[in-house]
């Protein structure tokens, strides 16, 4: 009986393992880094809450732990993210934020191309699955200002054709938020989902 009772729990365990994929990352240092990036942008605007755009170089001379440089802090409430957007950055700051990949058409930088922020499927941008056409989200930028957008589509496609079709969605709308997919799938995943978000006038 113990026999069997071990077995059907083994059985189960590798399902669960199954379904929700491998881990990419130390769960204790996501906490801690999500921890570390609330208070960190906290900070953040209240470096540059006195002088406002006086105090953008300082507030962006701010530097995460490891070294990255905050970009914004995206929300979207529908679905219950809430998380640090870092410039650049590599794997290892993948595993604990979301990253700006693209350029930033219409948010103060005058280069060409959409937003595109990329997260882990099983990290920041799983809820990205419950996302829903019609759904607003934000970004805030260093200084505190908000500028809201509205999800008016979603693809998915093979992985390698992402370049082009942020590209060609670039075109038309103003964020992107990228990840893999499927959202659950063992081993890497062999497409991409991209949310597009317009702004909100």
């Amino acid at each position: 009986m113990n026999a069997a009772i071990r077995f059907l729990q083994l059985v189960g365990l590798a399902a669960a393992l199954a379904w929700a994929g491998p881990p990419t990352v130390d769960w204790v240092d996501r906490f801690q880094a999500t921890r570390e990036s609330r208070a960190f942008w906290r900070e953040l605007l209240a470096a540059a809450e006195p002088g406002g755009v006086e105090n953008a170089a300082a507030a962006e001379d701010k530097r995460l732990p490891r070294g990255e440089t905050a970009a914004y802090w995206l929300s979207v409430p529908g679905v219950g993210i809430e998380t640090l957007v870092v410039y650049g950055g590599d794997e290892e700051s993948l595993k604990r934020y979301a990253v700006l990949d693209g350029g930033e058409v219409g948010m103060g930088t005058g280069t060409e191309g959409p937003v595109v922020i990329s997260a882990h499927r099983d990290l920041h941008f799983r809820p990205l699955k419950d996302l829903e056409e019609g759904e607003e989200f934000s970004l805030q930028d260093v200084l505190g200002q908000t500028r809201r957008f509205r999800v008016v589509a979603e693809e998915t496609f093979p992985a390698d054709e992402l370049p082009e079709r942020i590209r060609a969605g670039g075109a038309r709308h103003a964020v992107a938020l990228v990840t893999c997919y499927p959202f659950y799938y063992v081993g890497p995943a062999p497409e991409r989902y991209v949310a597009w978000g317009d702004e909100v006038e």
